[in-house]
């Protein structure tokens, strides 16, 4: 899983002031070309699912434990610098 992070970085990253848990996602850093050379997409979305269940069966219970009181959600960041998409920035008009 490590060349898979190195190619799609992310993860949980600490907690909030609030005590939920940060996940982190760097989207402009993803490799999809070196991605899929380490790993097929469908091992990848079983380590999603994974994650997930880690985060609903050992974060938000250590996470409730630790603010005493019940966390069931997170705090995500999408980290879009890189990412290059005519939809967030449009080309330029020739006219």
């Amino acid at each position: 899983m490590d060349k898979v992070k190195r190619f799609y970085p992310q993860g949980h990253h600490g907690t909030d002031k609030e005590g939920r848990p940060v996940y982190i996602e760097r989207i402009g850093k993803v490799d999809a070309a070196q991605l899929l050379e380490v790993t097929t997409l469908e091992r990848y979305l079983k380590y999603h699912v994974l994650e997930f269940e880690k985060l609903l069966n050992i974060k938000f219970p250590a996470c409730s434990l630790a603010v005493k009181r019940h966390i069931d959600s997170t705090t995500t960041i999408l980290d879009v610098a890189g990412v290059v998409s005519p939809f967030l920035c449009p080309p330029p008009h020739n006219g």
